[in-house]
C-alpha cells in the first residue's frame, strides 16, 4: 500500500493506539470503504460522529454518486440500439 498517497494519515514514528485507529479508518475511506462499515468498526454509536471526524477523507465522494446516477440515466433514457452499444462496449 502506497502510505504516501495518504498525506496526513502517515503514521507518526512512534504510533499511539489513538493514532493507529485514525490511520486504519483514514486508509479504508480512502480505499473506498462505505462509511457506514468503518463507522462500524471504530464502534461509533452514530454515522454522524464518524462523518463529522472523516468527512474530508472522500471529497470526491459526491461527485463519484453524481457520476454513477448520470451513467444509470443515460443508460436507461438512450434509445434500445445505443444501450446495447454501450453494453457491448462495456464487456
Amino acid at each position: 500500500m502506497d502510505v504516501d498517497r495518504f498525506g496526513d494519515a502517515a503514521l507518526p514514528a512512534a504510533p499511539r493506539v489513538h493514532d493507529l485507529r485514525h490511520c486504519h479508518a483514514s486508509w479504508l475511506l480512502a480505499a473506498g470503504v462505505a462509511m457506514h462499515v468503518v463507522s462500524r468498526r471504530l464502534c461509533h454509536q452514530s454515522i454522524r460522529t464518524t462523518d463529522s471526524v472523516y468527512s474530508h477523507i472522500v471529497p470526491g465522494a459526491q461527485a463519484a454518486a453524481t457520476a454513477a446516477i448520470e451513467a444509470a440515466l443515460v443508460i436507461e433514457t438512450a434509445p434500445a440500439s445505443e444501450r446495447r452499444l454501450r453494453q457491448d462496449m462495456a464487456g
